[in-house]
């Protein structure tokens, strides 16, 4: 059971530091729990050190869907194609550049 709060509490650290994730843990429901939300029946996971056995599996399966619905932190672009407008290959972007750097001195 502490293994379960500890991750408990850590979706509760993330979410405090997300308002996107605060946000979509505020606003869905678990099933069977009369109307309560992930983050209010997390919060009630931490502050009684217990968690009702019969809410594991829905909970986590709702959890994993939120987090499945969440963009990624991740701000890398996809490279363009290596073929260029025309459909002719071109050299990758990695190995081609308009500086000339100068040859080591002898």
């Amino acid at each position: 059971m502490e293994a379960i709060l500890e991750s408990v509490e850590k979706v509760i650290l993330l979410a405090g530091s997300s308002p996107q994730v605060l946000a979509t843990l505020n606003a869905s429901i678990v099933p069977g729990t009369d109307g309560k939300t992930v983050s209010s029946l997390l919060d009630e996971c931490v502050e009684h050190r217990a968690m009702d056995p019969g809410l594991m599996a829905p909970l986590a399966n709702l959890l994993h869907t939120v987090a499945c619905g969440l963009p990624t932190s991740s701000r890398k672009r996809k490279r363009e194609s290596v073929e260029s407008r025309n459909g002719t290959p071109r050299p990758s972007p990695s190995r081609t550049s308009d500086i000339t750097l100068p040859g080591p001195e002898l």
